[in-house]
């Protein structure tokens, strides 16, 4: 299973939900209120960063 990591003003949000990144973003964005426009992300697959990016 995928877990997504999203960094954005200091804090990390972390989470296994979803199909995709944004499913997992959209779910983490319901969850604590915020929007993660702008953050970044790591794909973590078997414990070992599998993509990066920046959230559009």
């Amino acid at each position: 299973m995928m877990r997504y990591r999203f960094r954005k003003d200091g804090k990390t949000y972390t989470t296994m939900q979803g199909k995709n990144r944004f499913e997992a973003q959209e779910s983490l964005e319901l969850q604590f209120q915020t929007s993660l426009k702008g953050a970044t992300f790591e794909e973590i697959w078997k414990g070992k960063v599998d993509r990066t990016g920046i959230v559009k």
